[in-house]
């Protein structure tokens, strides 16, 4: 669905959130501040007025926005000033390191949305609809790309070596197993006598037209009688016990007894096998360090991030603290 991101989700791009002491000297007007920069109370009504909206137009149906004063509120609520407290932080720290977003970077992510929706004018109706300004969904889409850039530079020395590649292969080698898998067609029906009837129907003449045209006549399962029973590969495991026992137990390209479980009768008829293997050191490489370096690099972000917002000296208004908007309404038991 071709969509932009919802506010929420789009403005906390890699973040996590932040977690600072409620501070005295908030200034008039303001939520919280970061540094000596402020995060003004009208940015946060003007989120939580967008939301409700997007709230209102949902589709297929409008969706319920919670009251102030309900423990709804308090997580939504919290969730907006984790946004905004992160975003002047970006803000902040882009600075710092030397990062920024051109004019033409943003011009050409908004390019890229305009031929998403088909138009630039369906674009901005999108936009609307979701009660948001152009000027406001500028602003959102340069601070997702300011934290990408941001990202990208704090993780760009994240390395992950030929000896992290193999100790990994080492350690988790067992995951690196090939199941051995059997390509299944089959038949479903309602009673035990239908089923002898299409076994036999089948045992006759197991030609892939034959298949195609039984199953047609026959089958209750909506997803594969118009192709011929056809399931695909399976491993052991992944299907219901009675059908999974059936499946790897009889001889290729033979029709079996129709068997039972708790969606009906089957027959069923096994048309290849293709064994479990290993899969090389050589062969998993490129997926073990992918993998690796997705851990190193959320590694470097979380410890940078934690830094610089431990350095920023975050401080919030009454009633506007995360932590406390969050917490839970009374005392939890504690363990025995």
């Amino acid at each position: 669905m071709k969509r932009l991101a919802l506010v929420m989700a789009a403005a906390t791009l890699l973040l996590v959130p932040v977690v600072a002491g409620c501070g005295e000297s908030i200034p008039a007007g303001a939520i919280a501040t970061v540094g000596d920069q402020v995060v003004t109370q009208e940015q946060f009504d003007e989120i939580v007025a967008i939301s409700e909206k997007q709230a209102t137009n949902a589709s297929p149906s409008p969706q319920p926005f919670p009251s102030p004063g309900t423990q709804q509120y308090d997580y939504f609520a919290a969730q907006v000033v984790n946004m905004l407290v992160n975003q002047e932080l970006m803000k902040q720290q882009g600075a710092e390191l030397g990062v920024t977003v051109t004019d033409k970077q943003l011009d050409d992510k908004i390019k890229q949305y305009n031929q998403q929706f088909g138009s630039a004018k369906k674009f901005q109706q999108y936009i609307e609809k979701q009660g948001m300004t152009m000027d406001f969904a500028t602003t959102l889409i340069r601070n997702q790309l300011l934290t990408q850039a941001i990202y990208e530079k704090v993780t760009s020395e994240s390395k992950v070596t030929e000896d992290d590649m193999k100790a990994y292969w080492k350690e988790h080698s067992d995951s690196f197993q090939q199941k051995a898998t059997r390509t299944v067609r089959h038949v479903l029906v309602k009673n035990k006598i239908v089923a002898a009837k299409v076994q036999a129907l089948l045992a006759a003449d197991n030609s892939d037209a034959n298949w195609k045209a039984v199953a047609k006549k026959y089958s209750i399962d909506p997803n594969t009688k118009a192709t011929g029973g056809n399931l695909g590969p399976i491993s052991q495991g992944m299907m219901v016990a009675a059908f999974d026992k059936a499946a790897f137990s009889v001889k290729k390209n033979v029709v079996s007894v129709p068997v039972k479980t708790q969606y009906g009768w089957h027959v069923l008829e096994v048309t290849a096998i293709t064994p479990g293997k290993t899969v090389t050191y050589d062969q998993s490489k490129a997926q073990i360090k992918q993998m690796l370096q997705a851990q190193n690099q959320q590694t470097s972000w979380t410890t940078w991030l934690e830094k610089a917002t431990k350095a920023a000296s975050i401080k919030y208004a009454s009633g506007f603290d995360p932590a406390k908007l969050t917490a839970p309404a009374s005392p939890q038991p504690s363990a025995t």
